[in-house]
């Protein structure tokens, strides 16, 4: 199952696309507990991709918790899909967080926010963000 970012096709020669960048104390935990067992709520992943596909998928945001998530039948629904489209690799890194910004501005993951101004994607995510924190569309794509 390639990793696939909506915006792009998938490419032609098979090889997987770097999504996405994040720092974990506990990968084990961070992936289970927060982005493929938990809400947008507990998880920037999710987030990043609610709200990049969930205009198109029909996927609901409610306010719980004192923020904005997507509704139970939204938040399944955004699980299956990472578990048939993302794949996980990691590298362990004594500081990661002395290293993250510089990571992200290497390798250019289309999903992250933060650190990632100069992306190209950068306009199109972060007015996904906005309108699905005011339950709307994005404005640009």
């Amino acid at each position: 199952r390639p990793i696939i970012h909506p915006g792009t096709e998938d490419r032609a020669d098979g090889a997987l696309e770097l999504a996405y960048v994040g720092i974990a104390g506990s990968l084990h935990k961070r992936l289970l507990s927060h982005h493929l067992g938990s809400s947008t709520g507990s998880s920037t992943l999710r987030r990043a991709l609610g709200a990049w596909l969930g205009g198109d998928q029909g996927w609901i945001t409610e306010w719980r918790s004192s923020r904005v998530q997507h509704d139970a039948m939204s938040e399944n629904a955004l699980t299956r899909w990472m578990e048939q489209n993302l794949y996980v690799t990691w590298v362990k890194h004594e500081s990661p967080d002395d290293v993250e910004a510089e990571v992200i501005a290497l390798l250019g993951p289309p999903l992250n926010h933060r650190h990632n101004q100069g992306h190209p994607n950068w306009p199109a995510l972060d007015s996904a963000r906005r309108a699905w924190r005011n339950g709307g569309t994005p404005d640009v794509k």
